[in-house]
């Protein structure tokens, strides 16, 4: 296996056209920063871990997803139908693509579309919980050596790295909910619709 190959599942974030930037910056990025603000800004501690922590309620609701995107990218490799092997529409979308005989990039289709949105999707959200637990293995132990290392700071500087670690894990989580929403919106209405 190559890099490439274990990379192609964020070739959905490096597909070129003019909306994409929208998708996969500008609304999760607006989404991080109205969840971060809103956390930051409510009185006491942020609660990261534990029965009611951040970390803990990304896993719960995250980890149903991996299951039902694997599906979808499944059911839309077997799609019937001509026209989803048709190119978008002009100006199409269009993504790096590396074989053995060429590599460069390549137009898109809509079956193309959908197969790097949903494998974007199942990977995120897979790598998603993952961190999440790392981070809930992880936060109290760091926490105590801030507190033993600096403890005249140690509030400051983890109330810093708290609220950056939910900027981190909004941004991600925005991400797949701004591209499970367009993925919805394809499968329901746009496939149907002609080029």
């Amino acid at each position: 296996m190559t890099w490439y190959e274990l990379t192609r599942w964020y070739a959905y974030r490096r597909i070129e056209h003019t909306s994409m930037r929208f998708y996969t910056i500008v609304f999760p990025l607006f989404f991080a920063t109205v969840l971060t603000s809103g956390v930051a800004l409510l009185p006491g501690e942020i609660t990261l871990t534990g029965d009611a922590g951040f970390v803990t309620g990304i896993i719960g609701v995250i980890s149903l997803l991996p299951g039902f995107y694997i599906a979808s990218l499944a059911a839309v490799a077997t799609f019937g139908g001509e026209h989803m092997d048709e190119t978008m529409p002009a100006p199409a979308p269009e993504v790096f693509i590396k074989t053995a005989q060429t590599e460069g990039p390549e137009e898109l289709t809509r079956r193309m579309f959908l197969s790097y949105l949903f494998g974007y999707l199942a990977i995120t959200s897979l790598l998603l919980v993952a961190i999440c637990f790392v981070v809930g293995i992880c936060a109290p132990a760091i926490g105590a050596v801030i507190t033993g290392h600096w403890p005249i700071h140690a509030a400051t500087i983890n109330n810093c790295l708290e609220v950056s670690l939910v900027f981190c894990l909004s941004f991600v989580m925005g991400s797949i909910l701004v591209t499970t929403l367009h993925g919805t919106y394809y499968l329901m209405e746009r496939i149907f619709q002609p080029n």
